[in-house]
């Protein structure tokens, strides 16, 4: 960790000489800032982004599927319709990312409900090109692979037979590294 070195402005005075010990200063200072060393000045307020500026200021987190991290921050979710006797598709959950690129597992638990007979379908599609799809006339825990990279749509989409339902349930998104939030303050009337 580099070390914070507190300067006297007189030293920095027009004519005074730049001495290697200033010029050190000037090198470890913001690595001490970032590294967070003892009595370096924090970093508060804009400095600090919230989550709607990761891809703004073109932050992105490089992830591999795994089922290491529940990732919540650089994707946005929108939940949709989790249950249909529908036989036209309709949208279960809508993954937007922002700020996240590589690879992520989904995961879901698809079926036809209690009591039903027929058969329930479900699919992924990636900015609307089929990804994958899936049937059955049971409950199933469902697991896709999928290459992602900032603005890409994932939607999970599903509908049932004639003589069925079709449920969505139990929906995550995962990965082998995460953003995770800290501690910070800033005004509500900065963001």
């Amino acid at each position: 960790m580099a070390d914070w070195t507190q300067l006297d402005t007189n030293s920095l005075l027009p004519g005074e000489p730049l001495t290697s010990a200033k010029a050190l200063a000037f090198f470890e200072n913001p690595i001490a800032i970032a590294e967070g060393a003892p009595d370096a000045p924090r970093v508060y307020g804009l400095a600090m982004s919230p989550d709607s500026k990761i891809v703004a200021d073109g932050m992105s987190l490089t992830v591999s599927a795994a089922n290491t991290f529940i990732i919540d921050i650089g994707l946005v979710i929108v939940e949709g319709v989790t249950s249909t006797q529908g036989q036209t598709d309709v949208v279960a959950r809508t993954i937007t990312a922002a700020g996240i690129v590589g690879s992520i597992r989904l995961k879901c638990r698809h079926g036809t409900g209690a009591l039903q007979s027929g058969t329930a379908t479900l699919s992924l599609f990636k900015n609307n090109v089929l990804v994958t799809s899936f049937s059955t006339t049971t409950n199933q825990d469902r697991t896709v692979d999928v290459s992602i990279t900032d603005n890409d749509v994932l939607q999970w989409r599903h509908r049932a037979s004639s003589s069925s339902a079709s449920s969505f349930s139990d929906p995550s998104e995962s990965g082998s590294d995460r953003y995770e939030r800290i501690g910070t303050l800033i005004k509500a009337t900065d963001l």
